[in-house]
């Protein structure tokens, strides 16, 4: 055997040697690699919002935080406002935002889990309150935090005047100022805003429970990453067995309907 063909053949045996440890390499890696899946938080107090320091607080934050320890996959928390949080998980931008139940989320993203229920509230000035009957008169002027969705613009949208706000402190800001008539929001929003502004009875009164709106972890139809539908899904099964949702969400549903209905009470942020 001439010398060009003895090294012919170890030239062809390096080869495969190579390709065969390329491939070992990339299965590996691709065995390691651990996706970092993104989360949009809609910047609504007490869900989502940084601190005097700039630091990430709120329900959501506890909760993406909970929730990594059962998946053990990294993720990121990007706060926006809630609008265009919704407007993040129907692009695909994120991977998953917890946000109010509705039919229009549900035509871009999939449902992985409901994490609990909150009652919509419609709160008015003390001294007008008895005048805000079912159903409401044309022409009311009725604040609501932008991008929520209590299905005010389907029922009423011909009778009644709605004005998004960017929270729930300048709703009740612009109530107070008689620049509108009603506020309507969740529990916890009025919860956080009436402890923070120290309002209670003497200044607002509860006008009747609208109804009752669900909140869920939605992963985007756009995601890349929908092959971790079913683990996400068995960590808020496993959350929920664990008693962790309910301590997360229920610790914070403070704000009761018979707050507002008693007699010179001011409520207060707990600390």
């Amino acid at each position: 055997m001439t010398l060009p063909v003895i090294e012919a053949r170890m030239l062809r045996i390096l080869v495969l040697l190579m390709c065969s440890v390329m491939s070992l390499v990339a299965v590996a890696a691709e065995r390691d690699s651990t996706p970092i899946v993104r989360f949009a938080a809609g910047t609504v107090m007490p869900w989502a919002y940084l601190d005097s320091e700039g630091n990430e607080q709120g329900l959501l934050s506890e909760f993406s935080q909970a929730l990594a320890s059962y998946t053990e996959i990294p993720y990121t928390n990007i706060l926006q406002p809630y609008p265009r949080a919704l407007q993040s998980l129907a692009s695909g931008y994120v991977d998953f935002a917890v946000v109010f139940e509705s039919q229009s989320v549900a035509k871009t993203a999939i449902l992985v889990g409901g994490l609990s229920h909150s009652q919509v509230l419609m709160v008015a000035r003390k001294a007008e309150a008895s005048q805000y009957s079912s159903p409401l008169r044309d022409g009311r002027r009725v604040g609501y935090i932008r991008g929520s969705d209590y299905d005010l613009k389907t029922r009423d949208r011909d009778t009644l005047n709605l004005f998004p706000v960017n929270n729930m402190q300048q709703g009740l800001e612009m109530l107070l100022k008689k620049r509108i008539d009603i506020m309507v929001g969740t529990e916890e929003a009025f919860d956080w805003a009436v402890r923070d502004m120290q309002l209670g009875s003497d200044d607002l009164a509860l006008v009747r429970v609208v109804g009752e709106t669900g909140v869920g972890l939605y992963m985007s139809k756009k995601s890349s990453n929908k092959r971790l539908l079913d683990v996400y899904r068995q960590a808020l099964d496993d959350m929920r067995q664990d008693g962790l949702l309910d301590d997360i969400f229920k610790r914070h549903s403070r704000f009761t309907v018979d707050v507002l209905e008693s007699k010179s009470t001011t409520l207060r942020r707990e600390k």
